[in-house]
């Protein structure tokens, strides 16, 4: 019953996009949607001059109405690209395959597909590596994609002083993504010597900067304790917001991972975010699905992803500019796209590839790079 009134209400968001009005329709769009954004824990944008936020609203609308009822939606465009600046890193991080392959050089992405996928309404995107800071071109990149008015993350594991520039072109539209590992010497151990000091200093050395900050916590083991970490440092940090995720079977060095079936650690991740609200909890468990994520999923009438996003929701565009579903995937011999319908098309595939696949998946809400025959945690020897 409730299927055709919201069907209605996002017929009217999606039409919203083309309104002869379009700047008062997207003031109410922008005025409705961040309401609903903030009971479902989505990141607000603070004013309607980040179209980013629009984009992301429109894309949601989009795809409620063309999924069938009953089925898990489908999105039109991703809604997140991470993309890969540059093949190359110095540090050599256990969890990591950059610049572990020889005779592949020193590359970094084209610019003509960044230009590409800035003008697709992809409304967030998450630069990585190798090591965004030693990409030749990455203020170029980050420049061609704000420009856009687009959403920006730059995870790296270097100093984001030469982006300054950047930082005072577009005030506090990029987000410095720095990651930690655990403990200081637990850090050390995956991401070598000296770097969880590094990445304590890059987050003091954007303290003055009109840049956003946020730290990416990676659960290595399973338990409780795996999260001290978070109460007795991150919490004191000058975090906009502090993502928790899972570390998956990737890269040259071992293998641990933490397990996706761990109700306490999972609880206690909960109880976490009730006390700080900067907390997103990014790891896909069994646990019944939250409470508003059920009412989303009666009111519209169809399935909403809890497991991996690849292929969902999410896309990685490798330093040649060729799409994966993720970054742990094996690298595709695929062309790169080198058009907005290329991308498209690119984008619709891996989307039927994942709809294949699911029947081989042993645990549904875990990531499909470990268990997937083919698409395998690319790991050279």
């Amino acid at each position: 019953m409730l299927r055709p009134i919201t069907h209605f209400a996002f017929r009217c968001l999606a039409e919203a996009r083309t309104c002869p009005s379009k700047r008062r329709c997207d003031e109410s769009v922008f005025r409705v949607f961040s309401k609903i954004a903030r009971v479902f824990g989505y990141e607000e944008a603070s004013t309607i001059a980040e179209p980013w936020f629009l984009d992301s609203a429109y894309l949601l609308a989009e795809a409620v109405l063309a999924t069938p009822s009953g089925a898990e939606i489908q999105f039109p465009w991703p809604m997140v690209v991470s993309l890969s600046t540059t093949n190359y890193c110095s540090h050599g991080c256990t969890i990591c395959v950059s610049n572990s392959v020889a005779n592949l050089g020193r590359r970094s992405i084209p610019l003509s597909s960044v230009s590409t996928l800035a003008s697709t309404p992809i409304p967030h995107f998450i630069l990585s590596g190798g090591e965004p800071g030693q990409s030749h071109n990455l203020k170029e990149i980050t420049n061609i994609l704000l420009s856009a008015k687009k959403d920006v993350y730059v995870a790296t594991a270097s100093s984001a002083r030469s982006l300054a520039p950047v930082f005072e072109k577009y005030p506090n539209q990029v987000t410095i993504l720095v990651s930690f590992w655990g403990e200081p010497r637990q850090h050390d151990e995956i991401r070598g010597e000296g770097s969880y000091q590094r990445a304590l200093a890059t987050i003091e050395e954007l303290r003055n900067l009109p840049v956003r900050c946020s730290i990416n916590y990676v659960v290595t083991e399973s338990g409780t304790s795996a999260l001290h970490w978070i109460t007795k440092v991150a919490s004191q940090l000058p975090a906009h917001r502090i993502f928790i995720t899972r570390k998956i079977e990737f890269g040259r060095g071992a293998a641990t991972t933490a397990s996706h079936h761990d109700s306490d650690l999972s609880k206690e991740i909960r109880r976490l975010q009730q006390q700080d609200r900067r907390i997103v909890y990014g790891i896909p468990s069994t646990d019944a699905a939250p409470w508003h994520q059920r009412l989303a999923e009666s009111l519209i009438g169809l399935k909403l992803p809890r497991d991996c996003g690849a292929a969902t929701w999410a896309m990685h565009v490798d330093h040649r500019g060729v799409c994966q579903p993720c970054f742990a995937s094996r690298p595709s011999e695929a062309p790169p796209p080198s058009s907005t319908l290329e991308f498209h098309k690119a984008w619709r595939a891996l989307q039927s590839g994942r709809a294949r696949t699911n029947r081989q998946l042993v645990k549904k809400d875990a990531c499909r790079a470990e268990q997937i025959t083919g698409a395998t945690p690319f790991a050279p020897q």
